[in-house]
C-alpha cells in the first residue's frame, strides 16, 4: 500500500511540475506585456485609391495606445522598399485598442505596405513595437 502511495504521489507531482513548466513556456512565448495583436487591411477603392485600415490590441486596458507614426512603401525592385507617404501620431485614450483608417492614391499595379510604430502605455509603464504589413499590389478595383 505504501509503494502505491508513493507512485500515486510521484505522478500527481510530476503532473503538477509538468504543468507549471507548460504555463511558464506559454508565457514566454507571449509578444509582449503591452501588445496582444495588430491589424492590416486594404481595400481597392478603384483608380489606384485604396483605404488602409490598421488596429493595433492592447493586453489589457491601457490609458494611451496607438501609433506614433504610421508609413507607406512602395516595392521599386524585389526586397527594395522606398517610403513613399507618412502620417503622424494616432491615439485612443483608456480603450483595449485603436483602430483607424485613411484613404491613399497610389499606381495601379505597384506593390505597397504599410509600417508602423505602434504605442502602448499603461499604469506600469509603455512600449514601442514596428510592425508592417503583407505586401499588397494596387489594383483597379
Amino acid at each position: 500500500m505504501k509503494k502505491v502511495f508513493k507512485r500515486v504521489t510521484a505522478l500527481i507531482m510530476a503532473t503538477l511540475m509538468l504543468g507549471s513548466i507548460i504555463s511558464a513556456t506559454a508565457a514566454s512565448n507571449r509578444a509582449s506585456d503591452y501588445f496582444d495583436s495588430y491589424y492590416f487591411s486594404f481595400k481597392m477603392l478603384g483608380s489606384g485609391n485604396m483605404r488602409i485600415t490598421y488596429g493595433v490590441f492592447g493586453t489589457e486596458t491601457m490609458s494611451k495606445i496607438g501609433v506614433s507614426k504610421i508609413w507607406i512603401e512602395e516595392e521599386v525592385g524585389p526586397n527594395d522598399w522606398v517610403t513613399v507617404d507618412t502620417r503622424g501620431s494616432s491615439y485612443t485614450y483608456n480603450n483595449m485598442d485603436h483602430l483607424a483608417s485613411f484613404d491613399y492614391g497610389g499606381s495601379v499595379y505597384s506593390v505597397y505596405r504599410v509600417g508602423m510604430t505602434a504605442y502602448a502605455q499603461n499604469s506600469y509603464g509603455s512600449e514601442t513595437k514596428t510592425y508592417y504589413s503583407e505586401p499588397v499590389t494596387c489594383k483597379t478595383k
